[in-house]
């Protein structure tokens, strides 16, 4: 009898933590079949870390995000039609860091890691 009350509970806890890996998010799939979450409001790169890290994923990398193919002309694999730029987990310099956009042919570029963009969690 324990043992089906244990597993009823689970069944009831566990879709509700599966839901909460995206919370204040949305999730998007990449060209490559890989789910991605994208918050809902922009922050600095550093917040961005700390806002994956609090669902339980991780800022996504340039390879993560554009399928190890190389990203110098776009990320073709995280071109999925929403108008944003998002955080990814390169530095770049002191100072810098590599976001992408989710639009248009998956544009690379440098920014201010102080600058606000969206988090890229997987």
């Amino acid at each position: 009898m324990k043992k089906i009350l244990l597993v009823m509970a689970l069944s009831m806890v566990l879709p509700s933590v599966a839901l909460a890996a995206c919370e204040g998010g949305e999730e998007i799939t990449g060209k490559n079949g890989q789910k991605y979450c994208v918050s809902n409001q922009t922050m600095n790169w550093w917040s961005a870390f700390a806002w994956c890290k609090a669902n339980g994923l991780h800022l996504a990398t340039l390879d993560e995000a554009c399928n190890n193919q190389a990203w110098s002309g776009g990320c073709p694999n995280i071109n999925v039609g929403i108008n944003k730029w998002a955080w990814t987990a390169i530095a770049s310099g002191d100072s810098a860091a590599y976001a992408v956009n989710l639009l248009h042919r998956g544009n690379v570029s440098t920014y201010a890691r102080t600058d606000n963009y969206y988090a890229l969690c997987l």
